[in-house]
């Protein structure tokens, strides 16, 4: 009797040391999936971020210069180390509307942006009035 005890609490022990393994595996695998899920949104935050870098250059530009005009083979690369944002094209859809269309590129990640601007001009004075901003396209 006592050498079936002794097998009933060695197989217990060995199942209950399988059950907290497979247990510790499973949410060590919960939190690396975590980290990587974290590391992907940071770099794409990141080329977002870059897209909009481009798409502030392209406006201080166009408030420098209505006739500002990038074409879609033309497009303008900003470097920053191994990433970077271009200004693929600005766009005049009227006399006083500009399409900005910019990109950024983080790692593997690229986001993109479409501005549509107003330019208004009272006098010596110009302001550009954004009238649409997607993300993300």
């Amino acid at each position: 009797m006592n050498k079936q005890k002794g097998y009933i609490a060695l197989f217990s022990t060995i199942i209950l040391s399988a059950v907290f393994l497979l247990l510790f595996i499973g949410m060590f695998s919960l939190a690396m999936g975590g980290i990587n899920r974290t590391t992907d949104e940071e770099k794409s935050i990141q080329a977002l971020l870059l897209a909009n870098t481009c798409a502030e250059k392209a406006l201080s530009e166009i408030r420098k210069d209505t006739e500002y005009f990038i074409g879609e083979t033309e497009a303008e690369t900003v470097l920053f180390g191994d990433d970077n944002c271009k200004i693929e094209s600005v766009t005049k859809l009227t006399n006083d509307i500009r399409l900005l269309l910019v990109s950024g590129t983080f790692s593997d990640y690229k986001k993109e942006a479409e501005i549509t601007i107003f330019i208004n001009e009272i006098g010596r004075e110009r302001t550009l009035e954004i009238i649409n901003w997607k993300e993300d396209l």
